[in-house]
C-alpha cells in the first residue's frame, strides 16, 4: 500500500484519473448531482511523483531490491504461518505481479515451487420447499418477481438481473440465459406462477421505456459489437431489461444517459431480510435458490418416480 501510494487517506495517483480540459468551458452535468463522464481518458495505472520515487528508490528493503525469492518466501509465509485461504494467496500473487510489471517496470521471474494454500471445499446450502415458501412470502415487490425465476428456473443472480425481454417466452414458460457461466447459452424453466405477474410487470416497464425513448434516453447497453452491427437495436423493446433500474444513470464507457438493469444488491438485501424474518438459521444467499432448484429437480417424488427415472436412464444408455 505504501509503495503504490495507497495510504489511509485513500488512493493518491493509482486510481485518480486526470480531467480533460474542455475547449468550451465547464461542461454542463447531464444529471443533477452526478459527475461528468470522463470519455477518452486512459484507464491505465498512473503513479504520483511520490509513489514513483518510492518505487524507484534503492537500498535494502526498497521495492527495487525485492526479487523472486522474497516473493516466494512471502507467499509461503501467508499459507504456512498466516493460514490464509487460496483466494487470499492468489490475490497477493496477482498484486505483486502487477507491482513488478507496472510499478517497477521489470519482470518478476520464475517463482518455482512454493507452498500453496488449500482451497476449502464447502457443501452448498439447500433450502427445503417449506423454507422457500416462507422466504417467498416475505419478499415483496419486484424482488419477489426476481426470486421466482431464480428458484423456479435455477438462474444465477447476475443472469436474473441481466435478463432481457426477448429471452423470456411466457407462452412456452421458458427462459433463455445468454452468455452464462463459461460464456454458454442455455434454456431453463419459467415457473407458471410467475407468468401473469411477469406479464403485468412488463406492461409497466414498457410504458416507462416508451417515455425514455421519447426523452432521448431509451437506449440500453448492448454486448460486444452489437451496437455497431445493429445501431437501432439499443432502442428496441426486445433488448430492454426485464428488471430495469428505477432511475437513469450515466454510462462511464461512453457517457450516454441510459437506464441500466436493476442492481443486484436490491434482491440480495431483500433475500437477507426475508431470511431473518422467517427465522431460518441456515447461512443461505441468493445462490442457494439455484442449489435448491437443482436439488429438488433431481429428487424423485416417490419410489415409482425413482424407478421410472432409472428405467428411462437405462433405455437412454442402451440406445447410445
Amino acid at each position: 500500500r505504501c509503495c503504490l501510494g495507497l495510504g489511509p487517506g485513500g488512493p493518491r495517483g493509482l486510481l485518480a484519473q486526470p480531467r480533460l480540459p474542455s475547449p468550451f468551458g465547464r461542461p454542463q452535468r447531464l444529471l443533477p448531482g452526478r459527475p461528468e463522464p470522463r470519455v477518452g481518458v486512459p484507464l491505465g495505472p498512473q503513479f504520483s511523483p511520490v509513489s514513483s520515487g518510492r518505487l524507484a528508490g534503492g537500498g535494502e528493503g526498497a521495492p527495487g531490491s525485492v526479487g523472486a525469492a522474497d516473493v516466494r518466501e512471502f507467499l509461503e509465509d501467508l499459507a504456512v504461518r498466516g493460514k490464509v485461504v487460496a483466494a487470499t494467496q492468489n490475490q497477493a500473487l496477482n498484486a505483486l505481479v502487477f507491482l513488478f510489471r507496472e510499478g517497477l517496470q521489470r519482470k518478476l521471474g520464475e517463482l518455482g515451487e512454493f507452498e500453496r494454500a488449500k482451497a476449502p471445499r464447502h457443501l452448498p446450502v439447500v433450502l427445503s420447499k417449506d423454507e422457500m415458501k416462507r422466504l417467498l412470502e416475505r419478499i415483496e415487490g419486484p424482488h419477489w418477481l426476481m426470486a421466482l425465476p431464480m428458484y423456479g428456473g435455477g438462474l444465477r443472480l447476475m443472469e436474473c438481473v441481466r435478463l432481457r425481454v426477448k429471452d423470456v417466452d411466457m407462452d412456452r414458460e421458458l427462459v433463455t440465459v445468454r452468455d452464462g457461466k463459461g460464456g454458454k447459452d442455455r434454456v431453463t424453466l419459467l415457473p407458471a406462477s410467475a407468468v401473469e405477474p411477469l406479464r403485468r410487470h412488463l406492461e409497466t416497464v414498457r410504458r416507462q421505456h416508451e417515455l425514455d425513448v421519447q426523452a432521448g434516453c431509451g437506449e440500453v447497453y448492448l454486448p460486444g459489437a452489437l451496437a455497431r452491427k445493429w445501431p437501432n437495436a439499443a432502442k428496441e423493446w426486445g433488448w430492454h431489461w426485464v428488471f430495469p433500474s428505477n432511475r437513469l444513470s450515466v454510462d462511464p464507457r461512453g457517457g450516454q444517459v441510459r437506464r441500466h438493469h436493476a442492481s443486484e444488491t436490491g434482491i440480495q438485501g431483500a433475500f437477507k431480510g426475508a431470511l431473518q424474518a422467517s427465522g431460518i438459521a441456515k447461512p443461505a444467499s441468493c445462490h442457494s435458490m439455484r442449489h435448491s432448484f437443482a436439488t429438488q429437480l433431481n429428487r424423485p417424488k416417490c419410489a415409482n418416480d425413482q424407478e421410472q427415472t432409472l428405467r428411462v436412464s437405462n433405455v437412454k444408455c442402451a440406445h447410445q
